[in-house]
């Protein structure tokens, strides 16, 4: 459980090194509204919220009893998301018409002062799309086509920070106390202060007409935001450094913020459930965010969790062609899997559905007396063992099977790697095409279908380093509560 107070010191991922007390934004002066998705429970929904429940009041945790809510159907509000980030939730807009709003909202006129904080991971964004503003450009964080972009008190300045899809802080501090644009508005992701080019100057003080707070849309609706928001917090002053440090290390810790991105050189196939990019959360296509457009197939409708989908022995995921992906069969895939009992992962097929034409399994889940074990396997002529370890039903493993095109295979489990395997892959044909949670009986020790949970699968069109390997493991652990 994350404690509220905890005095450290040490390196973090954002260069800056820290050295002080964490606060929650509940132990320093002058919160006004704390917005947070990360406990899903009444006090932050008003009831505990199932995967994709709409989101109709997100209540106020700071006091002042101004929640966020919307009129109109369910259709124009967001929903709630299990597992987004550290094995929590998240409100998901959709980048249509899903926003929030509070008001009235006296409270953020005529203001001289504040600073506002929104974790946030985006999805796919338009121009303008914002995070969070007023009514009359009091305050703003969006995007303007290029990078991210602030107003405070009617000044606007764009950023050097270009959108992406991991989970970051965003920091607004304005101070109209102050003389000049750079000394009046600040802007910080994950506690590094971004370079500002002001198109106009910030004035000292919010409007006096301010009526609106909005969540996920700019003020006249007609740009909303894609992704997902765990919390919006904002404050009536200015913070100083070491606050904007306490409360900024808070969320680090608290969502999991700054772990390293996974490897991208020569990764030619990628799908993640828990961007919306890959899946927007109903469909039968899991879409590839590597770019070369290889989308898979659900079939059976596996249940979407946020992070992963759960296998009961009749769901799958099929991936199109990748034979034409590139030549030569050098690769190293990875698969983020639970098990809930023995059965076949995944296999290696010819034209896609398992046991017609070529068809074997590629990684197994199988039981030795009272243990388990999973092994990555590879046809030639039989199906042959190449690497794997033991394992515990329901618990999260990475596996990575490496082949280096010519007659050498091998594994990673959690980033532990196997011996080296001597084999001559008999490749897939006509086609090569992974097919997740069907039953195989091309196999080693057992081909029932897969039951349990399938996450993150990335395919490279080369042999990732062991330094890769962990890389990628610590980029994604987060997400299955590693």
């Amino acid at each position: 459980m994350f404690r509220t107070f905890r005095s450290i010191s040490g390196s973090f991922s954002s260069g800056r090194r820290f050295s002080g007390r964490i606060e929650s934004p509940t132990n320093i002066l002058n919160n006004t509204y704390w917005f947070s998705s990360y406990n899903n429970n009444a006090t932050e929904f008003g009831s505990q919220l199932a995967h994709n429940a709409t989101v109709t009041t997100w209540k106020d945790n700071s006091g002042a009893a101004h929640d966020l809510n919307k009129a109109g159907s369910s259709s124009v509000k967001p929903v709630f998301r299990a597992a987004v980030q550290n094995n929590k939730g998240a409100v998901y807009f959709d980048g249509i018409d899903d926003s929030l709003n509070v008001n009235p909202i006296p409270f953020i006129q005529s203001l001289s002062q504040f600073t506002l904080f929104v974790v946030a991971k985006a999805g796919t964004l338009s121009n303008g799309a914002a995070l969070t503003c007023s009514d009359t450009d009091g305050f703003k964080i969006f995007y303007n086509g290029t990078n991210w972009a602030v107003t405070a008190a009617n000044g606007t300045a764009s950023s050097t920070a270009t959108p992406d899809t991991e989970m970051h802080i965003f920091t607004l501090v304005f101070d109209g106390t102050q003389t000049g644009n750079d000394n009046r508005l600040k802007f910080r992701v994950d506690r590094v202060s971004q370079s500002l080019t002001f198109s106009s100057n910030v004035n000292t003080t919010t409007s006096a007409a301010a009526a609106y707070f909005y969540a996920g849309q700019n003020s006249n609706g007609t740009a909303f935001f894609n992704g997902h928001m765990g919390e919006i917090v904002l404050y009536a002053r200015a913070l100083n450094p070491s606050e904007l440090d306490s409360v900024e290390q808070y969320f680090i810790n608290r969502w999991a913020i700054g772990t390293p991105s996974s490897v991208t050189t020569n990764r030619v196939l990628y799908y993640d459930p828990s961007v919306s990019a890959s899946y927007t959360g109903s469909g039968t296509t899991l879409y590839d965010l590597s770019g070369s457009g290889v989308n898979a197939t659900l079939g059976g409708s596996p249940a979407d969790a946020g992070n992963w989908f759960t296998f009961t022995g009749s769901q799958s995921i099929q991936t199109g062609n990748l034979a034409t992906l590139y030549s030569g069969w050098q690769h190293s895939l990875e698969i983020w899997f639970s098990p809930s009992a023995a059965g076949a992962v995944f296999s290696d097929t010819g034209s896609g559905p398992t046991n017609t034409g070529y068809h074997a399994t590629g990684l197994e889940v199988y039981s030795a007396g009272p243990f388990y074990l999973t092994n990555a396997m590879l046809w030639n002529g039989a199906v042959t063992r190449v690497g794997g370890g033991s394992i515990s039903l329901n618990n999260w493993y990475q596996l990575v099977r490496v082949y280096n095109g010519s007659n050498t295979a091998y594994a990673y489990l959690n980033t532990v790697k196997s011996a080296n395997t001597t084999i001559t892959w008999s490749t897939p044909s006509p086609g090569w095409y992974f097919n997740f949670g069907s039953s195989e009986s091309t196999i080693f020790a057992t081909g029932s279908a897969f039951q349990g949970k399938i996450g993150v699968i990335r395919l490279y069109s080369r042999v990732l380093s062991q330094a890769e390997i962990t890389q990628n493991y610590n980029a994604t652990k987060a997400l299955y509560g590693l």
